[in-house]
């Protein structure tokens, strides 16, 4: 989240790009770049497995029907040398794999809420966000139109900015519309609001 708010703000200043697209973009080739060496490893025991396979194969078929314990063990013996002929590992290639799993475990939950990362986005909701906690009975419209978008809804306290954004960045057209009708008075804001998410996303 720290990398993508970065992103953003370099686009924004530098570039005068405001743009979540974009920014995800340069995100995803940032992640790239960074887990490259794993790929790169990664490919390389997929190539070097295939290289080493026919030897493999040979190994299990001359030990097929034999399942006792001194010939297993001579089994697994012979298929460690030949993974330290080709200089590989047993676990080489499930190590990289898990460790790029870690990272997209970790991007998940930044893409899926971009406003609680990346601030400027966040800011673009906080005019709106004062203006309906100013409002009267503001916490049952946000419950009934969040209901659907946002898992647990009606459970959110909505006394807390953070919350009533992450439940506006799941807004579509239709429940920007539905708030105009619920809180008439806000029809400016949230015009304005709506004209600025959609500019970024």
């Amino acid at each position: 989240g720290w990398i993508m708010d970065k992103i953003y703000v370099f686009l924004s200043s530098v570039c005068h790009i405001n743009s979540i697209a974009l920014t995800i973009i340069v995100f995803t080739v940032f992640i790239y770049l960074c887990l490259f060496p794993l790929t790169y490893k990664q490919q390389k025991f997929s190539v070097l497995t295939r290289k080493m396979q026919p030897e493999l194969n040979a190994i299990q078929k001359k030990y097929k029907n034999k399942k006792d314990q001194a010939s297993m063990l001579k089994q697994q013996e012979e298929m460690n040398m030949v993974y330290d002929k080709y200089g590989l590992k047993m676990s080489s290639g499930c190590l990289p794999s898990l460790l790029q799993l870690v990272f997209l475990f970790g991007l998940y939950p930044v893409v899926q809420n971009i406003p609680e990362y990346v601030t400027k986005v966040r800011n673009v909701y906080i005019p709106l966000v004062e203006k309906i906690q100013a409002t009267t009975g503001y916490e049952k419209i946000m419950s009934s139109l969040a209901t659907g978008l946002v898992p647990g809804a009606e459970s959110l306290d909505y006394t807390k900015a953070g919350n009533m954004i992450e439940v506006m960045y799941k807004f579509q057209s239709s429940t920007w519309n539905e708030l105009v009708d619920k809180m008439p008075k806000l029809e400016s804001v949230v015009n304005n609001t709506m004209s600025e998410v959609s500019h970024l996303n």
